[in-house]
C-alpha cells in the first residue's frame, strides 16, 4: 500500500469515541502520464470513479459498479490496492460522536468500449463526464478550484491528497 491518509473536517474529533463508518472504494485508473477521472463540470473539479459499498456487496464488485456507474466503463481487472483515506466528520446522527468515510483507492485497468454512464441525481447536476488528462493538470485544476471555488464539494480536499499522493510516486510503481 502507498498512503494511509488520515483527513480531518473537523476540529476536536476524539476517534476512540461512538461513530458510524462507511465504506467507500474508488478506482485509480492510469495510462503512462494520463489518468481518467469524473470532471464535474459544474464545479471544476476532478474525482476518482468510485462510492460506497452497497450491503452484501464485495470491495471488488462495488469498484466495478461504480466505475460503471460514473464514467460508463467495465472493469478489466483490479490490479492492487493503492491505498485508503480515512475521513473524519462530524455526526450524522445523534447515536455517535462522529462519522468516519473509509476510501479503498485500487487500480484498475478498464475495457475502451465506454457505456451510457447511470448517474444518480446529484451526480447528473454536477455535471459529471468522463475524462482522462495528465495527472499533473488534474492536480492543478483540483488546486486551483480549492483556492478559488465557491461551490466546491467536500470530497475534493481528499481527491486532491490522493492526486498529490500520486504524483509524487514514479511512474515504475504504478501506471
Amino acid at each position: 500500500m502507498l498512503f494511509d491518509i488520515h483527513l480531518f473536517h473537523q476540529d476536536n474529533i476524539d476517534v476512540n469515541q461512538k461513530h458510524r463508518t462507511r465504506i467507500a472504494v474508488r478506482a485509480v485508473i492510469m495510462h503512462e502520464n494520463q489518468i481518467t477521472l469524473a470532471y464535474l463540470q459544474k464545479n471544476h473539479e476532478f474525482k476518482f470513479p468510485g462510492g460506497g459499498v452497497e450491503i452484501n456487496e464485495t470491495l471488488e464488485d462495488a469498484l466495478k459498479r461504480e466505475v460503471k456507474e460514473e464514467i460508463g466503463a467495465r472493469v478489466k481487472s483490479i490490479k492492487c490496492k493503492i491505498g485508503v483515506v480515512a475521513e473524519y466528520d462530524n455526526r450524522n446522527e445523534p447515536d455517535n460522536e462522529y462519522f468516519k468515510m473509509e476510501s479503498h483507492y485500487y487500480e484498475v485497468e478498464i475495457e475502451h468500449d465506454l457505456e451510457k454512464q447511470e448517474l444518480d441525481k446529484y451526480e447528473n447536476d454536477l455535471g459529471f463526464v468522463f475524462k482522462s488528462i495528465n495527472i499533473r493538470d488534474a492536480l492543478e485544476i483540483n488546486r486551483s478550484t480549492m483556492e478559488h471555488g465557491i461551490n466546491i464539494t467536500k470530497w475534493i480536499k481528499r481527491e486532491t491528497l490522493v492526486l498529490e499522493k500520486l504524483v509524487s510516486i514514479t511512474n515504475t510503481e504504478i501506471g
